[in-house]
């Protein structure tokens, strides 16, 4: 058989699926008209006795304790009123990046980071221990706190291999402004301590106390719209952590669905 006689041609396709489709309009018809007809004598023998039960005729539900039965219409449904008012709360002064910043992050979130992060610290860094490392960490503020988050989130946007090269004094990978505010050793070592939540908390339990406060905060600064879609996504990681998912469908496989 020669290789033009195996393709089909548009207009055969098209006339075959044609074909398909007015079989399955005229196969769909006469059973809807079975159904119809079926559900029609049934409904004039119950009416002749009450004590037949009508919910046999009705699509079959998935337990066989449901009483209530499937209809096709849909009557008294209850329109629930969306009063909320859409769109920003925040005032007037908030209009700068550091300002939209300070919201989610303010003096209480910042606070309670700070707290847990020096606990930890004392817990790892006894004061009676001795040693470089030891003796070298200091409490961290709340100020301090503030600068760390700072570098850390511009450590996203200049992108290079290791911590120590945002430190490093070579002019040619240097980055002068890291070091102006903040040491290596002093970065490292609050990376080290950070904490969120107490050390005996498991999983999501370590972020928890300081989520439910930025939550808290989100909601008082934006209010969506009464039609809202959310969607699923997955971050890429690959350390070790005890709700990371595997989904081999996603681009990224291993991660943590937000």
């Amino acid at each position: 058989m020669s290789k033009r006689r195996k393709i089909l041609t548009e207009i055969e396709i098209a006339e075959i699926m044609q074909n398909i489709s007015d079989i399955d309009s005229e196969t769909d018809s006469d059973s809807d008209t079975e159904i119809y007809s079926d559900y029609s004598a049934h409904k004039e023998s119950s009416e002749s006795n009450n004590d037949e039960d009508i919910t046999d005729i009705c699509m079959p539900s998935t337990s066989k304790e449901s009483t209530s039965p499937w209809s096709s219409t849909v009557e008294n449904l209850t329109q629930l009123p969306f009063k909320a008012v859409p769109g920003l709360k925040v005032d007037n002064s908030v209009e700068e990046e550091i300002d939209f910043f300070r919201h989610y992050f303010d003096d209480t979130v910042m606070k309670l980071i700070t707290e847990q992060t020096n606990l930890y610290q004392r817990s790892i860094y006894p004061e009676d221990a001795s040693g470089a490392r030891s003796s070298n960490y200091l409490p961290v503020t709340e100020e301090e706190m503030f600068v760390f988050f700072a570098l850390t989130i511009l450590m996203g946007i200049i992108k290079k291999p290791k911590i120590k090269m945002y430190f490093s004094t070579n002019p040619m990978p240097a980055t002068p402004f890291f070091n102006s505010v903040m040491s290596r050793d002093r970065h490292v070592a609050i990376l080290r301590c950070l904490h969120f939540a107490s050390s005996d908390a498991k999983k999501i339990g370590k972020l928890q106390p300081v989520l439910d406060k930025i939550i808290e905060n989100f909601k008082s600064a934006y209010t969506p719209e009464r039609n809202i879609s959310i969607d699923e996504s997955l971050l890429l990681w690959k350390g070790r952590l005890g709700f990371r998912q595997y989904v081999p469908a996603k681009r990224s496989r291993y991660g943590i669905k937000l």
